[in-house]
């Protein structure tokens, strides 16, 4: 068993041998909305990677210990995307929200992952830009978590979350992350390993098995000298 963590919480991956077949599941389990699992097979083994999901807003505990970070329905999540972004885009020069799990029903925040900013006070300027109240700002690179009021942007109701989630609720905010990276090639590696739900995870799960790590400082391999196959020094008599 091969444990790690993510921002959704403890993660824990089991590997097990397996007959030959190539699959992935990804299920909710039924006992408990906020435990999930990836299933990833191969013909010599099996990854599973489950992944007790938490409610956004634990990065405001502190300084809002009173107010609520709901889940946000799949509706509600689409409509603030297509409206933040476009705004955080005017002060980054490369901005993306990383593709999400297929068919995730429900989602704890927002995460928009950016580098080359157009100015010093980029971070600053996305506060407003996109109605925060509450921030919690990272100075130079690193991930900045914003609090917006639920009832900042006029976006649509959904029936269907049946009330869970509401626009009028007093207290109520939605978690925003913007994560700052170095260079064009940290921003690419980051974007990468934060799509699809798990499938970072999974990999860089995967490569440990094989002696190597995956992570957005790029692919590196482990090597562990053996005295038995050290080379003698050559001789110089």
């Amino acid at each position: 068993m091969m444990e790690g963590s993510s921002k959704l919480g403890r993660t824990s991956a089991r590997v097990t041998q397996c007959e030959p077949r190539f699959a992935v599941r990804r299920a909710f389990c039924t006992g408990c909305p906020l435990l999930s699992y990836t299933q990833l097979s191969f013909p010599e083994y099996t990854v599973q990677v489950v992944v007790r999901k938490s409610m956004g807003g634990n990065a405001f505990k502190q300084i809002l210990p009173q107010a609520s970070f709901p889940r946000m329905p799949p509706a509600i999540y689409k409509a603030l995307k297509a409206t933040l972004l476009p705004l955080v885009e005017q002060f980054y020069a490369l901005a993306v929200v990383p593709p999400e799990a297929p068919e995730k029903p429900d989602y704890g925040d927002l995460d928009i992952v950016v580098t080359y900013p157009h100015s010093d006070d980029a971070v600053d300027r996305v506060k407003e830009a996109i109605r925060a109240t509450h921030y919690l700002p990272q100075e130079g690179r690193g991930t900045s978590n914003f609090a917006i009021p639920v009832d900042a942007f006029d976006l649509p109701a959904d029936s269907a979350s049946k009330g869970a989630f509401s626009l009028s609720a007093q207290d109520t905010y939605i978690q925003v992350d913007v994560n700052v990276c170095a260079d064009r090639e940290r921003w690419e590696r980051t974007v990468f390993l934060h799509s699809y739900g798990d499938t970072g995870l999974i990999l860089g799960v995967i490569g440990r098995s094989a002696g190597v790590s995956l992570g957005v400082n790029g692919l590196k391999v482990s090597i562990i000298a053996s005295p038995s196959v050290a080379h003698e020094p050559d001789c110089t008599c």
